[in-house]
């Protein structure tokens, strides 16, 4: 695959545009407030993020919402690391190992229907930012 070329600032702006204008047209946008520390350093307790509601199509690196599978209704935040070629489930990790994340490590891959949102965009504390 060819090395991405020109402005790395301006991929990003163009990213986050791309991933605002889904949100707008499909009217899925959900916002979040973090209350843990298991995504550190990419998120922190108290920040406000939003994600597009009902996201179907995921990466590894995609930082993902999901009903932990021990107690539905409980949302989790969680980083896609792999994903299985043979019934695309998804495997899911917190940033921080030390914070004692409950993740795949514990509950095991979970299909991609279980994800409620694909986060993608910080926005307080300012300035906001691509969740990557």
């Amino acid at each position: 695959m060819p090395k991405p070329t020109g402005n790395p600032v301006r991929r990003t702006r163009i990213r986050l545009l791309l991933e605002l204008l889904e949100g707008a047209i499909s009217g899925r946008w959900r916002r979040f407030e973090i209350a843990d520390h298991s995504m550190r350093p990419t998120l922190h307790d108290g920040d406000w993020v939003l994600g597009v509601a009902r996201a179907r199509r995921f990466h590894p690196g995609d930082v993902v919402v999901c009903d932990l599978p021990s107690r539905p209704g409980f949302e989790v935040v969680k980083r896609v690391t792999a994903i299985d070629p043979a019934d695309g489930s998804l495997w899911l990790t917190g940033d921080d190992r030390s914070a004692g994340s409950v993740d795949s490590r514990s509950f095991g891959a979970i299909p991609a229907e279980a994800v409620t949102a694909r986060l993608a965009l910080r926005y307080r504390p300012v300035p906001p930012t691509l969740i990557r």
